[in-house]
């Protein structure tokens, strides 16, 4: 009786961490794609198009982070509770965080270590198509410089990590608490 109920199960084991592992990797390396598509074709032409695709990879990878966790209720047989729904997704958000943050850190160091001039350029010109005084430009040119130097150590590459690591583990509770679906009550 027992083999009957369970021959459906046996097939194929649940394994926790796969999805979210794929799903991480994938996300990961969708993403650092598309930051440097971003960075090479979009950067050098229009700053703001540079900025909304930026903001449109942020929303993909939120996007991706709630089909990790449908992907993971799906696995598990159809229901999941919103703690098993965070830790795939969370999971994710690791892997895809670090593969992204990795990438760009070499990325603007190693590949094109210009970028980060390029960056200011155009935010110094958006500034200027606004019409702010001399005085903001000044300013804000002397705190981007500050900004570079200082963003090139380990510790402050690791806290703007934890920094993305806590903004889109939000979105990812978020997308948990979508995706979550609890099994019908049964009635006695």
């Amino acid at each position: 009786m027992s083999d009957t109920i369970f021959a459906a199960n046996t097939s194929k084991p649940f394994k926790r961490f796969d999805v979210p592992i794929k799903m991480g990797l994938l996300i990961g390396v969708i993403g650092a794609i598309l930051n440097t598509a971003n960075y090479l074709f979009l950067l050098p032409v229009n700053y703001i198009a540079f900025l909304v695709f930026t903001f449109v990879v942020y929303i993909a990878c939120i996007v991706l982070y709630g089909v990790t966790g449908a992907q993971q209720r799906k696995a598990v047989g159809g229901y999941i509770d919103i703690k098993g729904a965070f830790q795939a997704i969370f999971i994710a958000i690791l892997i895809s965080t670090l593969i992204i943050s990795i990438w760009g850190f070499i990325y603007a160091k190693y590949i094109d270590p210009q970028l980060t001039d390029k960056i200011k350029a155009g935010t110094l010109g958006m500034m200027e198509r606004f019409n702010a005084p001399q005085a903001s430009l000044d300013d804000a040119s002397a705190k981007f410089d500050a900004e570079i130097k200082s963003s090139q150590s380990i510790g402050n590459v690791l806290y703007a990590y934890a920094k993305g690591l806590i903004l889109q583990s939000i979105f990812g509770f978020i997308c948990a608490a979508i995706v979550r679906r609890n099994p019908p009550v049964q009635m006695r």
